[in-house]
This record gives structure tokens, sequence and C-alpha cells, in this order.
């Protein structure tokens, strides 16, 4: 499996075609072993946020910006060595990097009543437990399915809905939201995973809410008690 590149999109953007360059070139690398099978982790990224529909493999890609390009180019490579692409949807859980939405949410929950602030509270995005994408590539390396799939929930939360989740989860759901440099346009980005609950036996068990739950449990924050199914997808 290669996992190996870097997730931080403002890094790649900012270092421009050197990004391109010095990723094709360590999977090159890679590609140059006797390697049975490689299995890729790719973005959604490579979709663009301009469609609101679950987006499908089968669709035209159309990636904004040097990430995404880079991980097109990859999954290009791949696929000529008869490997498996997996497209990650947002994924968070337990060690993730806080420089993300959730992480900015999550730092501001100590704020007090203080309007909680994030860039932009409209974008609608697909978001996957990390234990639930990692059984994901388990079950990619042991089928070897080759070709394309979609790794992701199927399911659209708006960033609005996603900060009230948190708040209501810790108590404060009357806090306002204020989104400090709104876009103006759609963004949307749902990925269909139809086809890999087929072909990888495989489908998300954590919902989203009770993944934010678990993350407020490790952060010491005891969530309000629900009745929603720890394991409702």
């Amino acid at each position: 499996m290669h996992l190996a590149e870097t997730r931080n999109i403002g890094a790649a953007e900012a270092a421009g075609e050197a990004h391109v360059i010095a990723t094709t070139g360590a999977l090159r690398r890679l590609l140059d072993q006797p390697w049975r099978h490689v299995v890729y982790a790719s973005s959604a990224a490579v979709y663009g946020d301009r469609v609101v529909a679950p987006r499908r493999t089968d669709e035209k890609v159309e990636p904004d910006g040097i990430y995404g390009r880079a991980k097109l180019v990859c999954e290009d490579m791949i696929l000529r060595k008869g490997g498996t692409v997996l497209r990650l949807a947002n994924l968070f859980g337990t060690g993730m990097a806080t420089n993300n939405v959730l992480g900015d949410v999550l730092n501001q929950i100590d704020h007090g009543h203080e309007p909680l602030t994030l860039r932009d509270l409209a974008p609608v995005r697909d978001f996957l437990w990390v234990d639930d994408a990692a059984l994901a590539f388990v079950a990619a390396a042991e089928r070897w399915p080759g070709g394309v799939l979609n790794v992701g929930s199927g399911r659209g939360t708006s960033v609005a809905a996603l900060a009230r989740a948190v708040l209501a989860r810790v108590g404060t759901p009357e806090r306002r939201l204020f989104a400090s440099a709104p876009g103006g346009r759609a963004s949307a980005l749902v990925l269909d995973i139809a086809d890999t609950e087929r072909l990888l036996g495989w489908r998300p068990t954590t919902s989203l809410e009770a993944g934010l739950e678990i993350l407020l449990r490790e952060r010491s924050i005891s969530p309000i008690p629900t009745t929603t199914d720890s394991r409702e997808r």
C-alpha cells in the first residue's frame, strides 16, 4: 500500500509543480519494485467540488489545484501497473491533524460563548471515520479488485451542520457560527460508494455522530448522551 504522500493540501499548492515532480518520482521508484499488487491512497479532490450529486468513478474528473492534479497523475501510473486506487473522502478520527475544518471546530470548543469562527459554513463534504478507511485498504489488499474505487460515507454534511453536531454534543447548541471568508458559491464533494461496497464487501460502520462522540471523549469533553446507535451509518 502506498500511503506516504503528504495530506497537506496547502503545502502542496505552495510547492506547485515541485510537488507533482516529487510525488510522481517517489511513486515511480515504488513501482519499480516487484510488488504483486499496489493499493494507492488517492483523494476525492480529483473530482473538484462543483457537482452536488455523489461522485462516481466513471465521471469526468476536474481537480482544482496542484494537489488533486498530482493525485490524478499518480492514479494513472498505478492503473497502468494493474493496481487499485482508493479515492478517499475527508477522513477524521483518533490522531487526526488539526489543520482542517473539524480541527478548527474542536479547537474552539473551550472558547466559551464566543462565536465559533470558520472560513465558510456552506461547503458540503463527505466525512469518513479513519478506522473504516483502514478496513477498506485491508479489503482492497485482500481482494485485488484493480481500478478506481471511492472510499467515503456516501453522506454529505455541510460545515455548518458539522459544527452544530459538535456543539450539540458539548451542550452549547445555541452558540453562534460565523463565516470569516465565505466562498459565495456552491461547493460540494460527496462520494458514491455503491461499487466499493459491492466489490470489496465493505461499508462504513461508524457514523459521523458516533465518531464525534469518540473524539470528544478522547479530549476529555463528555458528550451529551444521544439515542444514535454508535455503529449506525
